[in-house]
Order: C-alpha cells, then sequence, then structure tokens
C-alpha cells in the first residue's frame, strides 16, 4: 500500500499535538480516548488478539497494515501499533484508508 501524503498529515498533526500513542501495551494501558489503531501485520499474535478485543469492546477502528507504512506514518522504527487520541485526525485517517468510505 502506498503511503498517501493525506494520511502522513494527519500523523503529523498528531505527532506535533501529542495525540498519538505508540505501542500495544501503552495503548492497552492508556486512559485517554481513542479513536483509531493501526497495527502491523507482522505483530505477535498474543498481543494483537488483546488488542482485537480491546478495540472490540471500545469500539475503536483497527486496522492491520504492512510494517513499513506502521513505521513510517510513526517515523519510528520497529513500531508495531499506534493509535490516535484526537477525533478530527483520526476520522481522517479512517477515511483515507478506508478509501473514502467512512462509517
Amino acid at each position: 500500500m502506498l503511503i498517501n501524503n493525506k494520511i502522513k498529515t494527519y500523523f503529523g498533526f498528531a505527532i506535533k499535538s501529542r495525540n498519538i500513542i505508540y505501542g500495544g501495551d501503552n495503548l492497552l494501558a492508556s486512559r485517554s480516548k481513542i479513536y483509531v489503531v493501526l497495527c502491523s501485520k507482522d505483530i505477535n499474535r498474543t498481543a494483537l488478539k488483546g488488542i482485537q478485543e480491546y478495540c472490540e469492546n471500545k469500539r475503536i477502528k483497527l486496522f492491520l497494515l504492512e510494517t513499513e507504512f506502521i513505521e513510517e506514518v510513526s517515523q519510528k522504527m520497529n513500531c508495531k501499533c499506534v493509535a490516535v487520541c484526537d477525533r478530527n485526525l483520526a476520522n481522517g485517517i479512517i477515511n483515507e484508508l478506508s478509501g473514502g468510505f467512512n462509517e
């Protein structure tokens, strides 16, 4: 999947405004309201299962993407999971990742 410049921009805003959480453990321990979660396809199965259950319980959108995509948008090496805590930025990311069809 090619990185869309809009998605990079949304993540840049999330990073600058500190509305992003890096890593599955931090996501599960966070008390912030989370609106979208992006995980790498090669994340540990146990970690992915915990994140999936968390997202289902909290009704959070979860996307499984290529590792390179996650590392590029998060600007961190070996980053397997990121979450966005800003509703508007998350909606923009969801819209771009779902091909313009936001539920």
